[in-house]
C-alpha cells in the first residue's frame, strides 16, 4: 500500500461499496456533482416514441438515456447498440424485452461493430442534448440513417473547490467544462477519466489516467493502482 492516504474528487455521485474499497487501500473519496441530468417530459418522451418500430435498432451511450426512455416505456422491444458498462446493466435491467446485439468502450468502437454488422440501415440514438456528434457522423458517412432523440438535458451545476485534492475524476466532457468553469487544474494534481472521450477533453494537461473499462469500478481501480505502482 501506499505510505499516505490520498484525496479523490469525483465529480459524479459512486457507489458505496466502491467508496469502501477504495478507502480500504488508503483513497478517501470526496463527491461534488458538477452536472447534473434531468429526463424530458414523459409526454415528449412519448412523442418521440410513436414511430419507433420503423427503426432497426436503438443505440443508448448513457445510462441517463436508458432511465429516461425505460420510465416511459420499460416494454420497449428491439435490437440495442450500446456502451459498456454501467450503460449495458442498464439496459439489461431497465429494458429487459430489448437485445443487445454489440457493446463497446467507446463511440468510433461502437460505430464500428454497427458498420461491420451490416444489417441495420435506420437507428434511433436516445440522447441527450449535449451529446458528441461523432457517433451519428460516422454512421452517416457509411450510408446508415440516424435519427437523434433527445430524452435527458444535461445541466451544468458548478461549484467552486478550495480544497487541493490529490486527484480527480471525470466521467464526461461535460463535467470537465463544467469544473472548468469555477476552477484550475494545479501541475500536482492527477486527472483520472472514464474513458476516451472524456480523456480528450482534458487534452494538454499532464498526468491523465484513462481507466481500461468505462464503469466506475475500472475507474477506482485505475486509481487504486496509479498509488499503488507510484
Amino acid at each position: 500500500m501506499q505510505d499516505r492516504e490520498h484525496n479523490i474528487l469525483f465529480t459524479r455521485p459512486v457507489g458505496k461499496d466502491l467508496i469502501e474499497k477504495a478507502k480500504e487501500q488508503g483513497i478517501n473519496i470526496t463527491v461534488v456533482p458538477f452536472v447534473n441530468t434531468v429526463s424530458a417530459p414523459a409526454d415528449v418522451i412519448k412523442i418521440l416514441l410513436q414511430n419507433i418500430s420503423e427503426y432497426d435498432a436503438y443505440i443508448f451511450t448513457s445510462t441517463s438515456a436508458v432511465t429516461a426512455v425505460a420510465n416511459v416505456n420499460d416494454l420497449l422491444k428491439g435490437n440495442v447498440y450500446c456502451m459498456a458498462g454501467a450503460t449495458l446493466q442498464a439496459v439489461s435491467e431497465q429494458l429487459p424485452d430489448c437485445v443487445v446485439v454489440a457493446t463497446a468502450d467507446n463511440a468510433a468502437s461502437l460505430a464500428d461493430k454497427i458498420i461491420a454488422d451490416g444489417k441495420v440501415k435506420k437507428l434511433a440514438f436516445f440522447c441527450g442534448d449535449l451529446h458528441l456528434p461523432y457517433l451519428p457522423q460516422i454512421l452517416k458517412e457509411h450510408g446508415i440513417e440516424v435519427k437523434e432523440l433527445e430524452v435527458y438535458n444535461t445541466i451544468a451545476t458548478p461549484a467552486k473547490i478550495d480544497v487541493l485534492y490529490d486527484g480527480i475524476v471525470f466521467f464526461s466532457p461535460s463535467a470537465v467544462k463544467s469544473y472548468l468553469s469555477l476552477n484550475n487544474f494545479d501541475h500536482r494534481q492527477v486527472l483520472f477519466a472514464i474513458g476516451n472521450t472524456t480523456a480528450a477533453s482534458l487534452s494538454g494537461y499532464k498526468n491523465v489516467i484513462v481507466a481500461e473499462k468505462p464503469t466506475q469500478e475500472a475507474v477506482v481501480n485505475s486509481i487504486i493502482g496509479y498509488y499503488k505502482n507510484g
